[in-house]
């Protein structure tokens, strides 16, 4: 074997390739996202299977609130920084504010994802949500 390639379990990979797709991971941070799916049912030993798809449908919601927000936050320093009238400006203001509309019809459809969960299944759950945002509820008054 040439010092271009490694053998892996799934055959053999160029190492650039291989270099690609380890620095794209670590570029998205993917272990950190995929990560970041704890089911409190499964901790407690009660897993239930559609907590996993609350917790995802959620953490996608805050993803996409955060670029909202950086996209909505730019347009305001935009017109902060003067009068927005070079046509530029305006081309940039008018597609990050087209983004947010088609960013919140895609959140609007992702409830159609989350009704695919019956409530019985919610229930499973739902004890443990109640308790972290009690929880949470209550750290944010002291």
């Amino acid at each position: 074997m040439d010092g271009a390639s490694q053998t892996t379990a799934g055959g053999t990979v160029g190492r650039l390739e291989h270099e690609k797709a380890k620095s794209y991971e670590n570029y998205l941070q993917l272990e950190k996202v995929l990560g970041g799916v704890r089911r409190l049912s499964e901790v407690n030993g009660a897993p239930a299977h559609d907590e996993h798809l609350f917790i995802l449908i959620h953490q996608a919601f805050e993803l996409w609130f955060k670029q909202m927000l950086f996209d909505m936050e730019s347009v305001i320093e935009i017109f902060d920084s003067g009068p927005a009238r070079q046509e530029k400006q305006m081309l940039i203001i008018t597609q990050r504010l087209e983004r947010v509309v088609l960013i919140w019809k895609l959140l609007i459809d992702q409830f159609f994802i989350l009704e695919t969960m019956p409530p019985l299944n919610f229930l499973e759950f739902r004890y443990f949500i109640v308790i972290i945002t009690k929880n949470t509820f209550y750290l944010m008054y002291l």
